[in-house]
């Protein structure tokens, strides 16, 4: 049985299409943060929430939505708080630090 967060997760990937465009296991733009786009941060986001393509990393999702809500996606700020429900306060801080280091070298 899916968590409520697995299905919010699944919903919104069937909404997008997010991870019929491009395969996660490849760097992309993500790895540039002063390339990708606040979709591209969303898609990797949703990647590492339902494991599609890449590993399973709530850290991993909560930083690419937390880059991608910074970024202007406003679906992903939505996505990072589902996603911290299912987290450890240190995850969470983990996942924040993470995204300020990468903003940081974006701006």
């Amino acid at each position: 049985m899916r968590t409520s967060t697995e299905r919010t997760l699944a919903e919104s990937v069937a909404v997008t299409g997010a991870l019929t465009r491009r395969p996660m296991d490849k760097p992309g733009r993500t790895e540039n943060p002063s390339l990708a786009t606040p979709d591209e941060f969303f898609e990797r986001g949703l990647c590492h929430s339902t494991g599609q393509g890449v590993p399973q990393d709530l850290v991993k999702a909560h930083t690419f939505f937390n880059l991608a809500a910074l970024a202007g996606n406003a679906r992903a700020r939505e996505m990072r708080t589902e996603v911290a429900q299912d987290m450890t306060p240190a995850e969470i801080a983990t996942a924040q630090r993470r995204a300020r280091e990468i903003w940081g070298r974006r701006h």
